[in-house]
């Protein structure tokens, strides 16, 4: 049944000229981390030119990655303010991310050594605004 509303969907959304994807992903990590990560992009005005509330972006994210967000979501500010660090979750993105880039840059030493020159400086700038 699933894979019928899909395709019809499917159907409609090329008419408009935006087909949906062919894979459908399921968050399969934790609500709160998805929920930081939705307010990470509404605080940051990152959707719409900041014109999205919260509870699109909710229900967006809930559609994109066929989860139920709804007592989550009316906790989950509560939950990420009560935390001793309230970003654990981008922190960690973050993280993994800067090591893939170090597991990338040693390809080429010249690149490697001055883009961790240009990045050290850019850690030093969040220490400053206190990031």
């Amino acid at each position: 049944m699933e894979d019928y509303i899909l395709d019809e969907l499917a159907k409609v959304d090329e008419s408009y000229g935006v087909p949906l994807p062919k894979v459908k992903l399921t968050w399969t990590g934790r609500k709160i981390d998805l929920m930081e990560l939705i307010y990470g992009q509404y605080c940051a005005q990152s959707l719409n030119n900041g014109e999205a509330s919260l509870n699109q972006i909710v229900e967006y994210y809930e559609f994109i990655y066929n989860i139920d967000l709804s007592y989550t979501s009316e906790r989950a500010w509560y939950d990420l303010t009560t935390r001793d660090n309230p970003t654990t979750y981008i922190d960690k993105m973050r993280k993994l991310f800067r090591e893939r880039m170090d597991g990338d840059d040693s390809k080429d030493n010249n690149h490697r050594k001055n883009y961790k020159n240009k990045r050290k400086k850019d850690d030093d700038d969040d220490r400053i605004i206190g990031n």
